[in-house]
């Protein structure tokens, strides 16, 4: 999960909780916890208007045209790494 974006993935939203190499006392279980509440909200609008004025003949053409697309990789990593301590 580290690192940017992969191409053509779009933008990572990541969420981490590290402990590493920590000396950690508890009474009773040890939670280690990463939340990850992504949201993505977009809008798109388009509007063509097309107006025709005259006496004989009078003709109008409008075109539009809209492409969007939105991508967000989402994770979370909650993690408890000891590197040669005793647990």
């Amino acid at each position: 999960m580290p690192g940017g974006p992969e191409p053509g993935h779009g933008d990572r939203a990541l969420a981490h909780a590290i402990i590493e190499d920590a000396q950690v006392i508890s009474a009773g279980d040890l939670v280690v916890t990463a939340d990850n509440l992504l949201a993505l909200e977009s809008s798109v609008t388009n509007e063509a208007l097309s107006e025709a004025l005259g006496f004989t003949a009078a003709s109008g053409q409008a075109a539009s045209f809209v492409l969007s697309s939105n991508l967000v990789a989402g994770g979370a990593l909650a993690l408890l790494q000891s590197t040669g301590a005793t647990l």
